[in-house]
């Protein structure tokens, strides 16, 4: 039930998100729309994971094929690099590349950079969880007992985000 109001959330986020893309196209200077398109998209995409929870389909699926390459038995290496590792290489890189083009729209939404924040410290916390040598500093910080405020709460901020947002008078070209 939890999961599925979340993913509801998550829609209502989106759409929040597509209105303000919609009304970004109809300001006179590019207001940005594409920045409010591509978070509808993410916030699709967490929907889709939240209500039919992907992760749990990959693990099935990397467990598969760790038990057909033999190397299950020595798995935890692969754990660190997938739970860990590689969502941090994606982050960093998409960070990266969408940071000096993002500058613009990040300061004139801070909700929507907070909300963002929130999330992807959700979602960091949330993956790590599944290096089993992280759980026991999990259980020490009570993740368990406040995961579901992080993740309302940067869901929130994003969602509010959209309807506060004003076009800005004038904008300047993004390199």
């Amino acid at each position: 039930m939890a999961r599925s109001l979340l993913a509801l959330g998550y829609v209502a986020a989106a759409l929040c998100w597509l209105r303000a893309s919609q009304q970004a196209r109809l300001a006179p200077a590019d207001a940005f729309a594409r920045w409010w398109l591509l978070g509808a998209a993410v916030l699709l995409l967490l929907a889709v994971n939240k209500q039919f929870n992907l992760r749990a389909h990959f693990e099935t699926g990397f467990r598969a094929l760790m038990i057909a390459g033999s190397w299950y038995d020595h798995r935890q290496p692969m754990q660190f690099f997938l739970a860990l590792v590689l969502p941090v290489v994606l982050a960093v890189s998409a960070g990266v590349f969408l940071a000096p083009r993002a500058r613009v729209f990040v300061r004139g939404h801070p909700l929507a950079l907070v909300g963002w924040l929130l999330l992807l410290l959700y979602q960091v916390l949330r993956q790590a969880q599944e290096w089993k040598p992280m759980l026991h500093w999990l259980d020490s910080l009570r993740y368990h007992d406040w995961r579901l405020a992080l993740e309302l709460a940067g869901m929130l901020l994003v969602a509010l985000a959209a309807p506060i947002a004003r076009a800005p008078l004038s904008v300047p070209q993004q390199t």
